[in-house]
């Protein structure tokens, strides 16, 4: 009813009816107005006929990847090209030093005899169902109790007995198989990372660990470790003299590295190329073999299926046709793909994605034709076409203001300016939201 109209207008919205209702007003004829210039604006049908076309292809390829870093851990550098090198550039080679220690630092080494109790593994107890889980902590509280009493005995021994009584106890009664024979010992020099394949617990340990220390029972996920620690060598800090030679080697690899690169792609291309049969794998270990000695500087893997364009309207404003999954983005390797037809075609050349420093080779998987979903078409068509009309209108209207400005003859009344700034700006962040413009898209499509 009318009071209630004038009470919402007041409070709900606050201001007074003429001010609202000469809003309304030109809100309706600034409507009628954007329909009547955006009327003839359409999605083009050659513009629904290249998204059909493309969301109805279904790709998967094979690729071979080259980078720099992997070569340039298998380059050989020879010793004068290292003098030579910090004859002339020493200045840059401590500079890389101060910003890559770690890649030079030394680890710590231990020699650890080992002790273990064995007791379900706690990340299969994960899975179980709870009353399967009771049973098993009983399990683990017997292991407990167990390695209690080791841990005591071993405690009680004076130095000079530990390791023998630790031998002893190890052969006779470790659950350890891969160290029980060798009374617990584990190989000398193993680092942290090395410990941590038997267990984490026993890294963790280690790390803070002094020569001839004995653990108390360290829960690990099978059971409890007790550990003596033999001995314990802590990495020294590096300077830059000791392992200038290191630095030099690694700055000239890096830089070779970065030059033969795209040329060892080639080679690869150029061999695939000769055994069309073989897939790439196959083709890379060959090469890894006869180039490499068998190291792993050619890595291959697939990109699964993939469709050059996607229905989902929020995919198909972000997803750059250009973008291969697993490679990157390439406009020239997405469209030499297109042209692929049968299945085990090599892509033409050897492809470097924007933003990346390594080399490709790409074979076609499998090509197969799917079905775009029909509701999901006609819904991207009505949401593009909406796109379409908004840009059309915003481009007007910027055209027109901009040519009664040059002349002298802008007149806006400020609140229809202010509406009108707010209508662009709610559109410009929704593009930008969006990512490229339809018409990018469809360029690229072409």
């Amino acid at each position: 009813n009318a009071k209630y109209y004038r009470r919402w207008v007041r409070y709900n919205i606050g201001t007074t009816i003429p001010k609202f209702e000469n809003f309304m007003g030109r809100e309706i004829l600034r409507r009628r107005m954007i329909d009547l210039i955006t009327a003839p604006v359409k999605l083009s049908e050659t513009d629904k006929t290249l998204i059909k076309k493309f969301a109805g292809i279904s790709l998967n390829c094979e690729f071979a990847r080259i980078s720099p870093e992997k070569l340039a851990m298998n380059s050989k550098i020879g010793d004068q090209a290292v003098t030579d090198y910090l004859k002339k550039h020493e200045a840059e080679a401590r500079q890389y030093f101060e910003t890559h220690q770690m890649d030079f630092k030394t680890s710590d080494t231990f020699k650890i005899h080992l002790f273990q109790v064995k007791a379900p593994s706690r990340e299969y107890m994960k899975k179980v169902s709870a009353d399967v889980k009771k049973g098993l902590e009983t399990e683990w509280q017997t292991a407990k109790k167990t390695a209690d009493e080791y841990y005591n005995k071993l405690s009680a021994a004076s130095k000079e007995e530990q390791v023998t009584l630790f031998e002893a106890l190890a052969k006779a009664k470790s659950d350890n198989e891969a160290t029980r024979d060798n009374g617990g010992a584990l190989k000398s020099g193993m680092t942290l990372k090395d410990l941590a394949q038997f267990d984490t617990a026993i890294a963790a340990w280690a790390a803070t660990a002094g020569k001839d220390s004995v653990s108390p029972p360290l829960a690990g996920d099978e059971g409890y470790y007790i550990c003596y620690m033999d001995s314990v060598k802590r990495a020294a800090p590096v300077t830059f003299k000791a392992v200038k030679e290191q630095v030099a080697k690694a700055l000239l690899a890096r830089k070779s590295a970065r030059k033969n690169t795209k040329g060892v792609a080639e080679e690869f291309l150029k061999m695939a190329k000769a055994e069309p049969d073989k897939a790439l794998t196959d083709v890379a270990a060959e090469f890894n073999l006869q180039k490499f000695n068998g190291k792993k500087v050619v890595v291959t893997g697939t990109t699964g299926d993939f469709s050059p364009v996607k229905l989902d309207f929020a995919d198909f404003m972000d997803t750059d046709p250009a973008a291969i999954p697993s490679v990157g983005v390439d406009k020239k390797l997405a469209t030499d793909i297109l042209k692929l037809k049968k299945a085990g075609t090599l892509a033409p050349g050897v492809y470097n994605p924007e933003g990346s420093r390594s080399f490709f080779v790409v074979r076609l998987a499998e090509r197969k034709a799917t079905t775009p979903d029909k509701d999901k078409m006609t819904s991207l068509f009505d949401t593009l076409q909406r796109f379409k009309k908004v840009s059309t209108y915003r481009n007007w209207y910027t055209a027109l203001r901009t040519k009664a400005i040059k002349e002298g003859r802008l007149v806006e009344h400020e609140s229809l300016l202010r509406l009108l700034q707010q209508q662009i700006k709610a559109h410009q962040d929704e593009m930008k939201r969006a990512g490229r413009s339809l018409r990018m898209k469809l360029n690229n499509l072409k």
